[in-house]
């Protein structure tokens, strides 16, 4: 009995560890990292945005512990002289954030297993191309979750070699976000 009892916990660790792949932070993700992203959201309404706002997103990475790192990202709009706001989160390797998105990375050696969408949602690589933003061009590779029953879509497109999230967005029937890599510091 003993033996059978072995080959299952043999067998059951073995598929176990062929399930969850191990993912890990890019080592340039450390304290003091600032990383600036340009956002645009808007309401829809009959599929036409309303209601649209451009704010500023810099977001700074507080700590960093095994395979969880916190930071806080500081949204202002910049045409109006108001101090923004401020939302702190906490992301863990290989699952959705906690509280707001300010993650920025991506395990571009496992990509679909290190990025979940806002409530887990998997990801899979819709393909690689040239991105270019201003006058920058990466490798880039594009992630993708939809889900046509609910009409919602989220897109991630990442630089190939660093992991750096260069875009994203958010789409569903009544709202849409998208949110451009405008800088980095710190790295």
């Amino acid at each position: 009995m003993r033996r059978f009892a072995f080959i299952l916990a043999v067998i059951a660790h073995l598929f176990g560890a062929a399930a969850s792949a191990q993912t890990s932070i890019p080592s340039w993700v450390h304290p003091g990292v600032v990383v600036t992203y340009n956002c645009f959201s808007s309401f829809l309404r009959h599929g036409q945005p309303t209601d649209s706002v451009t704010v500023l997103e810099t977001t700074e990475v507080i700590s960093v512990s095994g395979n969880t790192v916190s930071g806080i990202s500081h949204i202002r709009n910049p045409s109006i002289p108001l101090p923004g706001q401020d939302e702190k989160w906490l992301s863990v390797e290989g699952e959705a954030c906690n509280g707001y998105f300010g993650r920025f990375w991506v395990d571009p050696a496992n990509p679909t297993d290190s990025v979940k969408g806002p409530n887990g949602e998997p990801y899979t690589v819709k393909g690689q191309a040239p991105f270019s933003l201003g006058s920058q061009t990466w490798n880039s590779t594009a992630l993708t979750y939809e889900n046509p029953a609910s009409g919602v879509r989220y897109d991630l497109t990442f630089d190939s070699d660093s992991g750096l999230i260069l875009a994203y967005a958010e789409v569903g029937p009544s709202q849409q976000i998208y949110k451009f890599f405008a800088s980095i510091s710190g790295r």
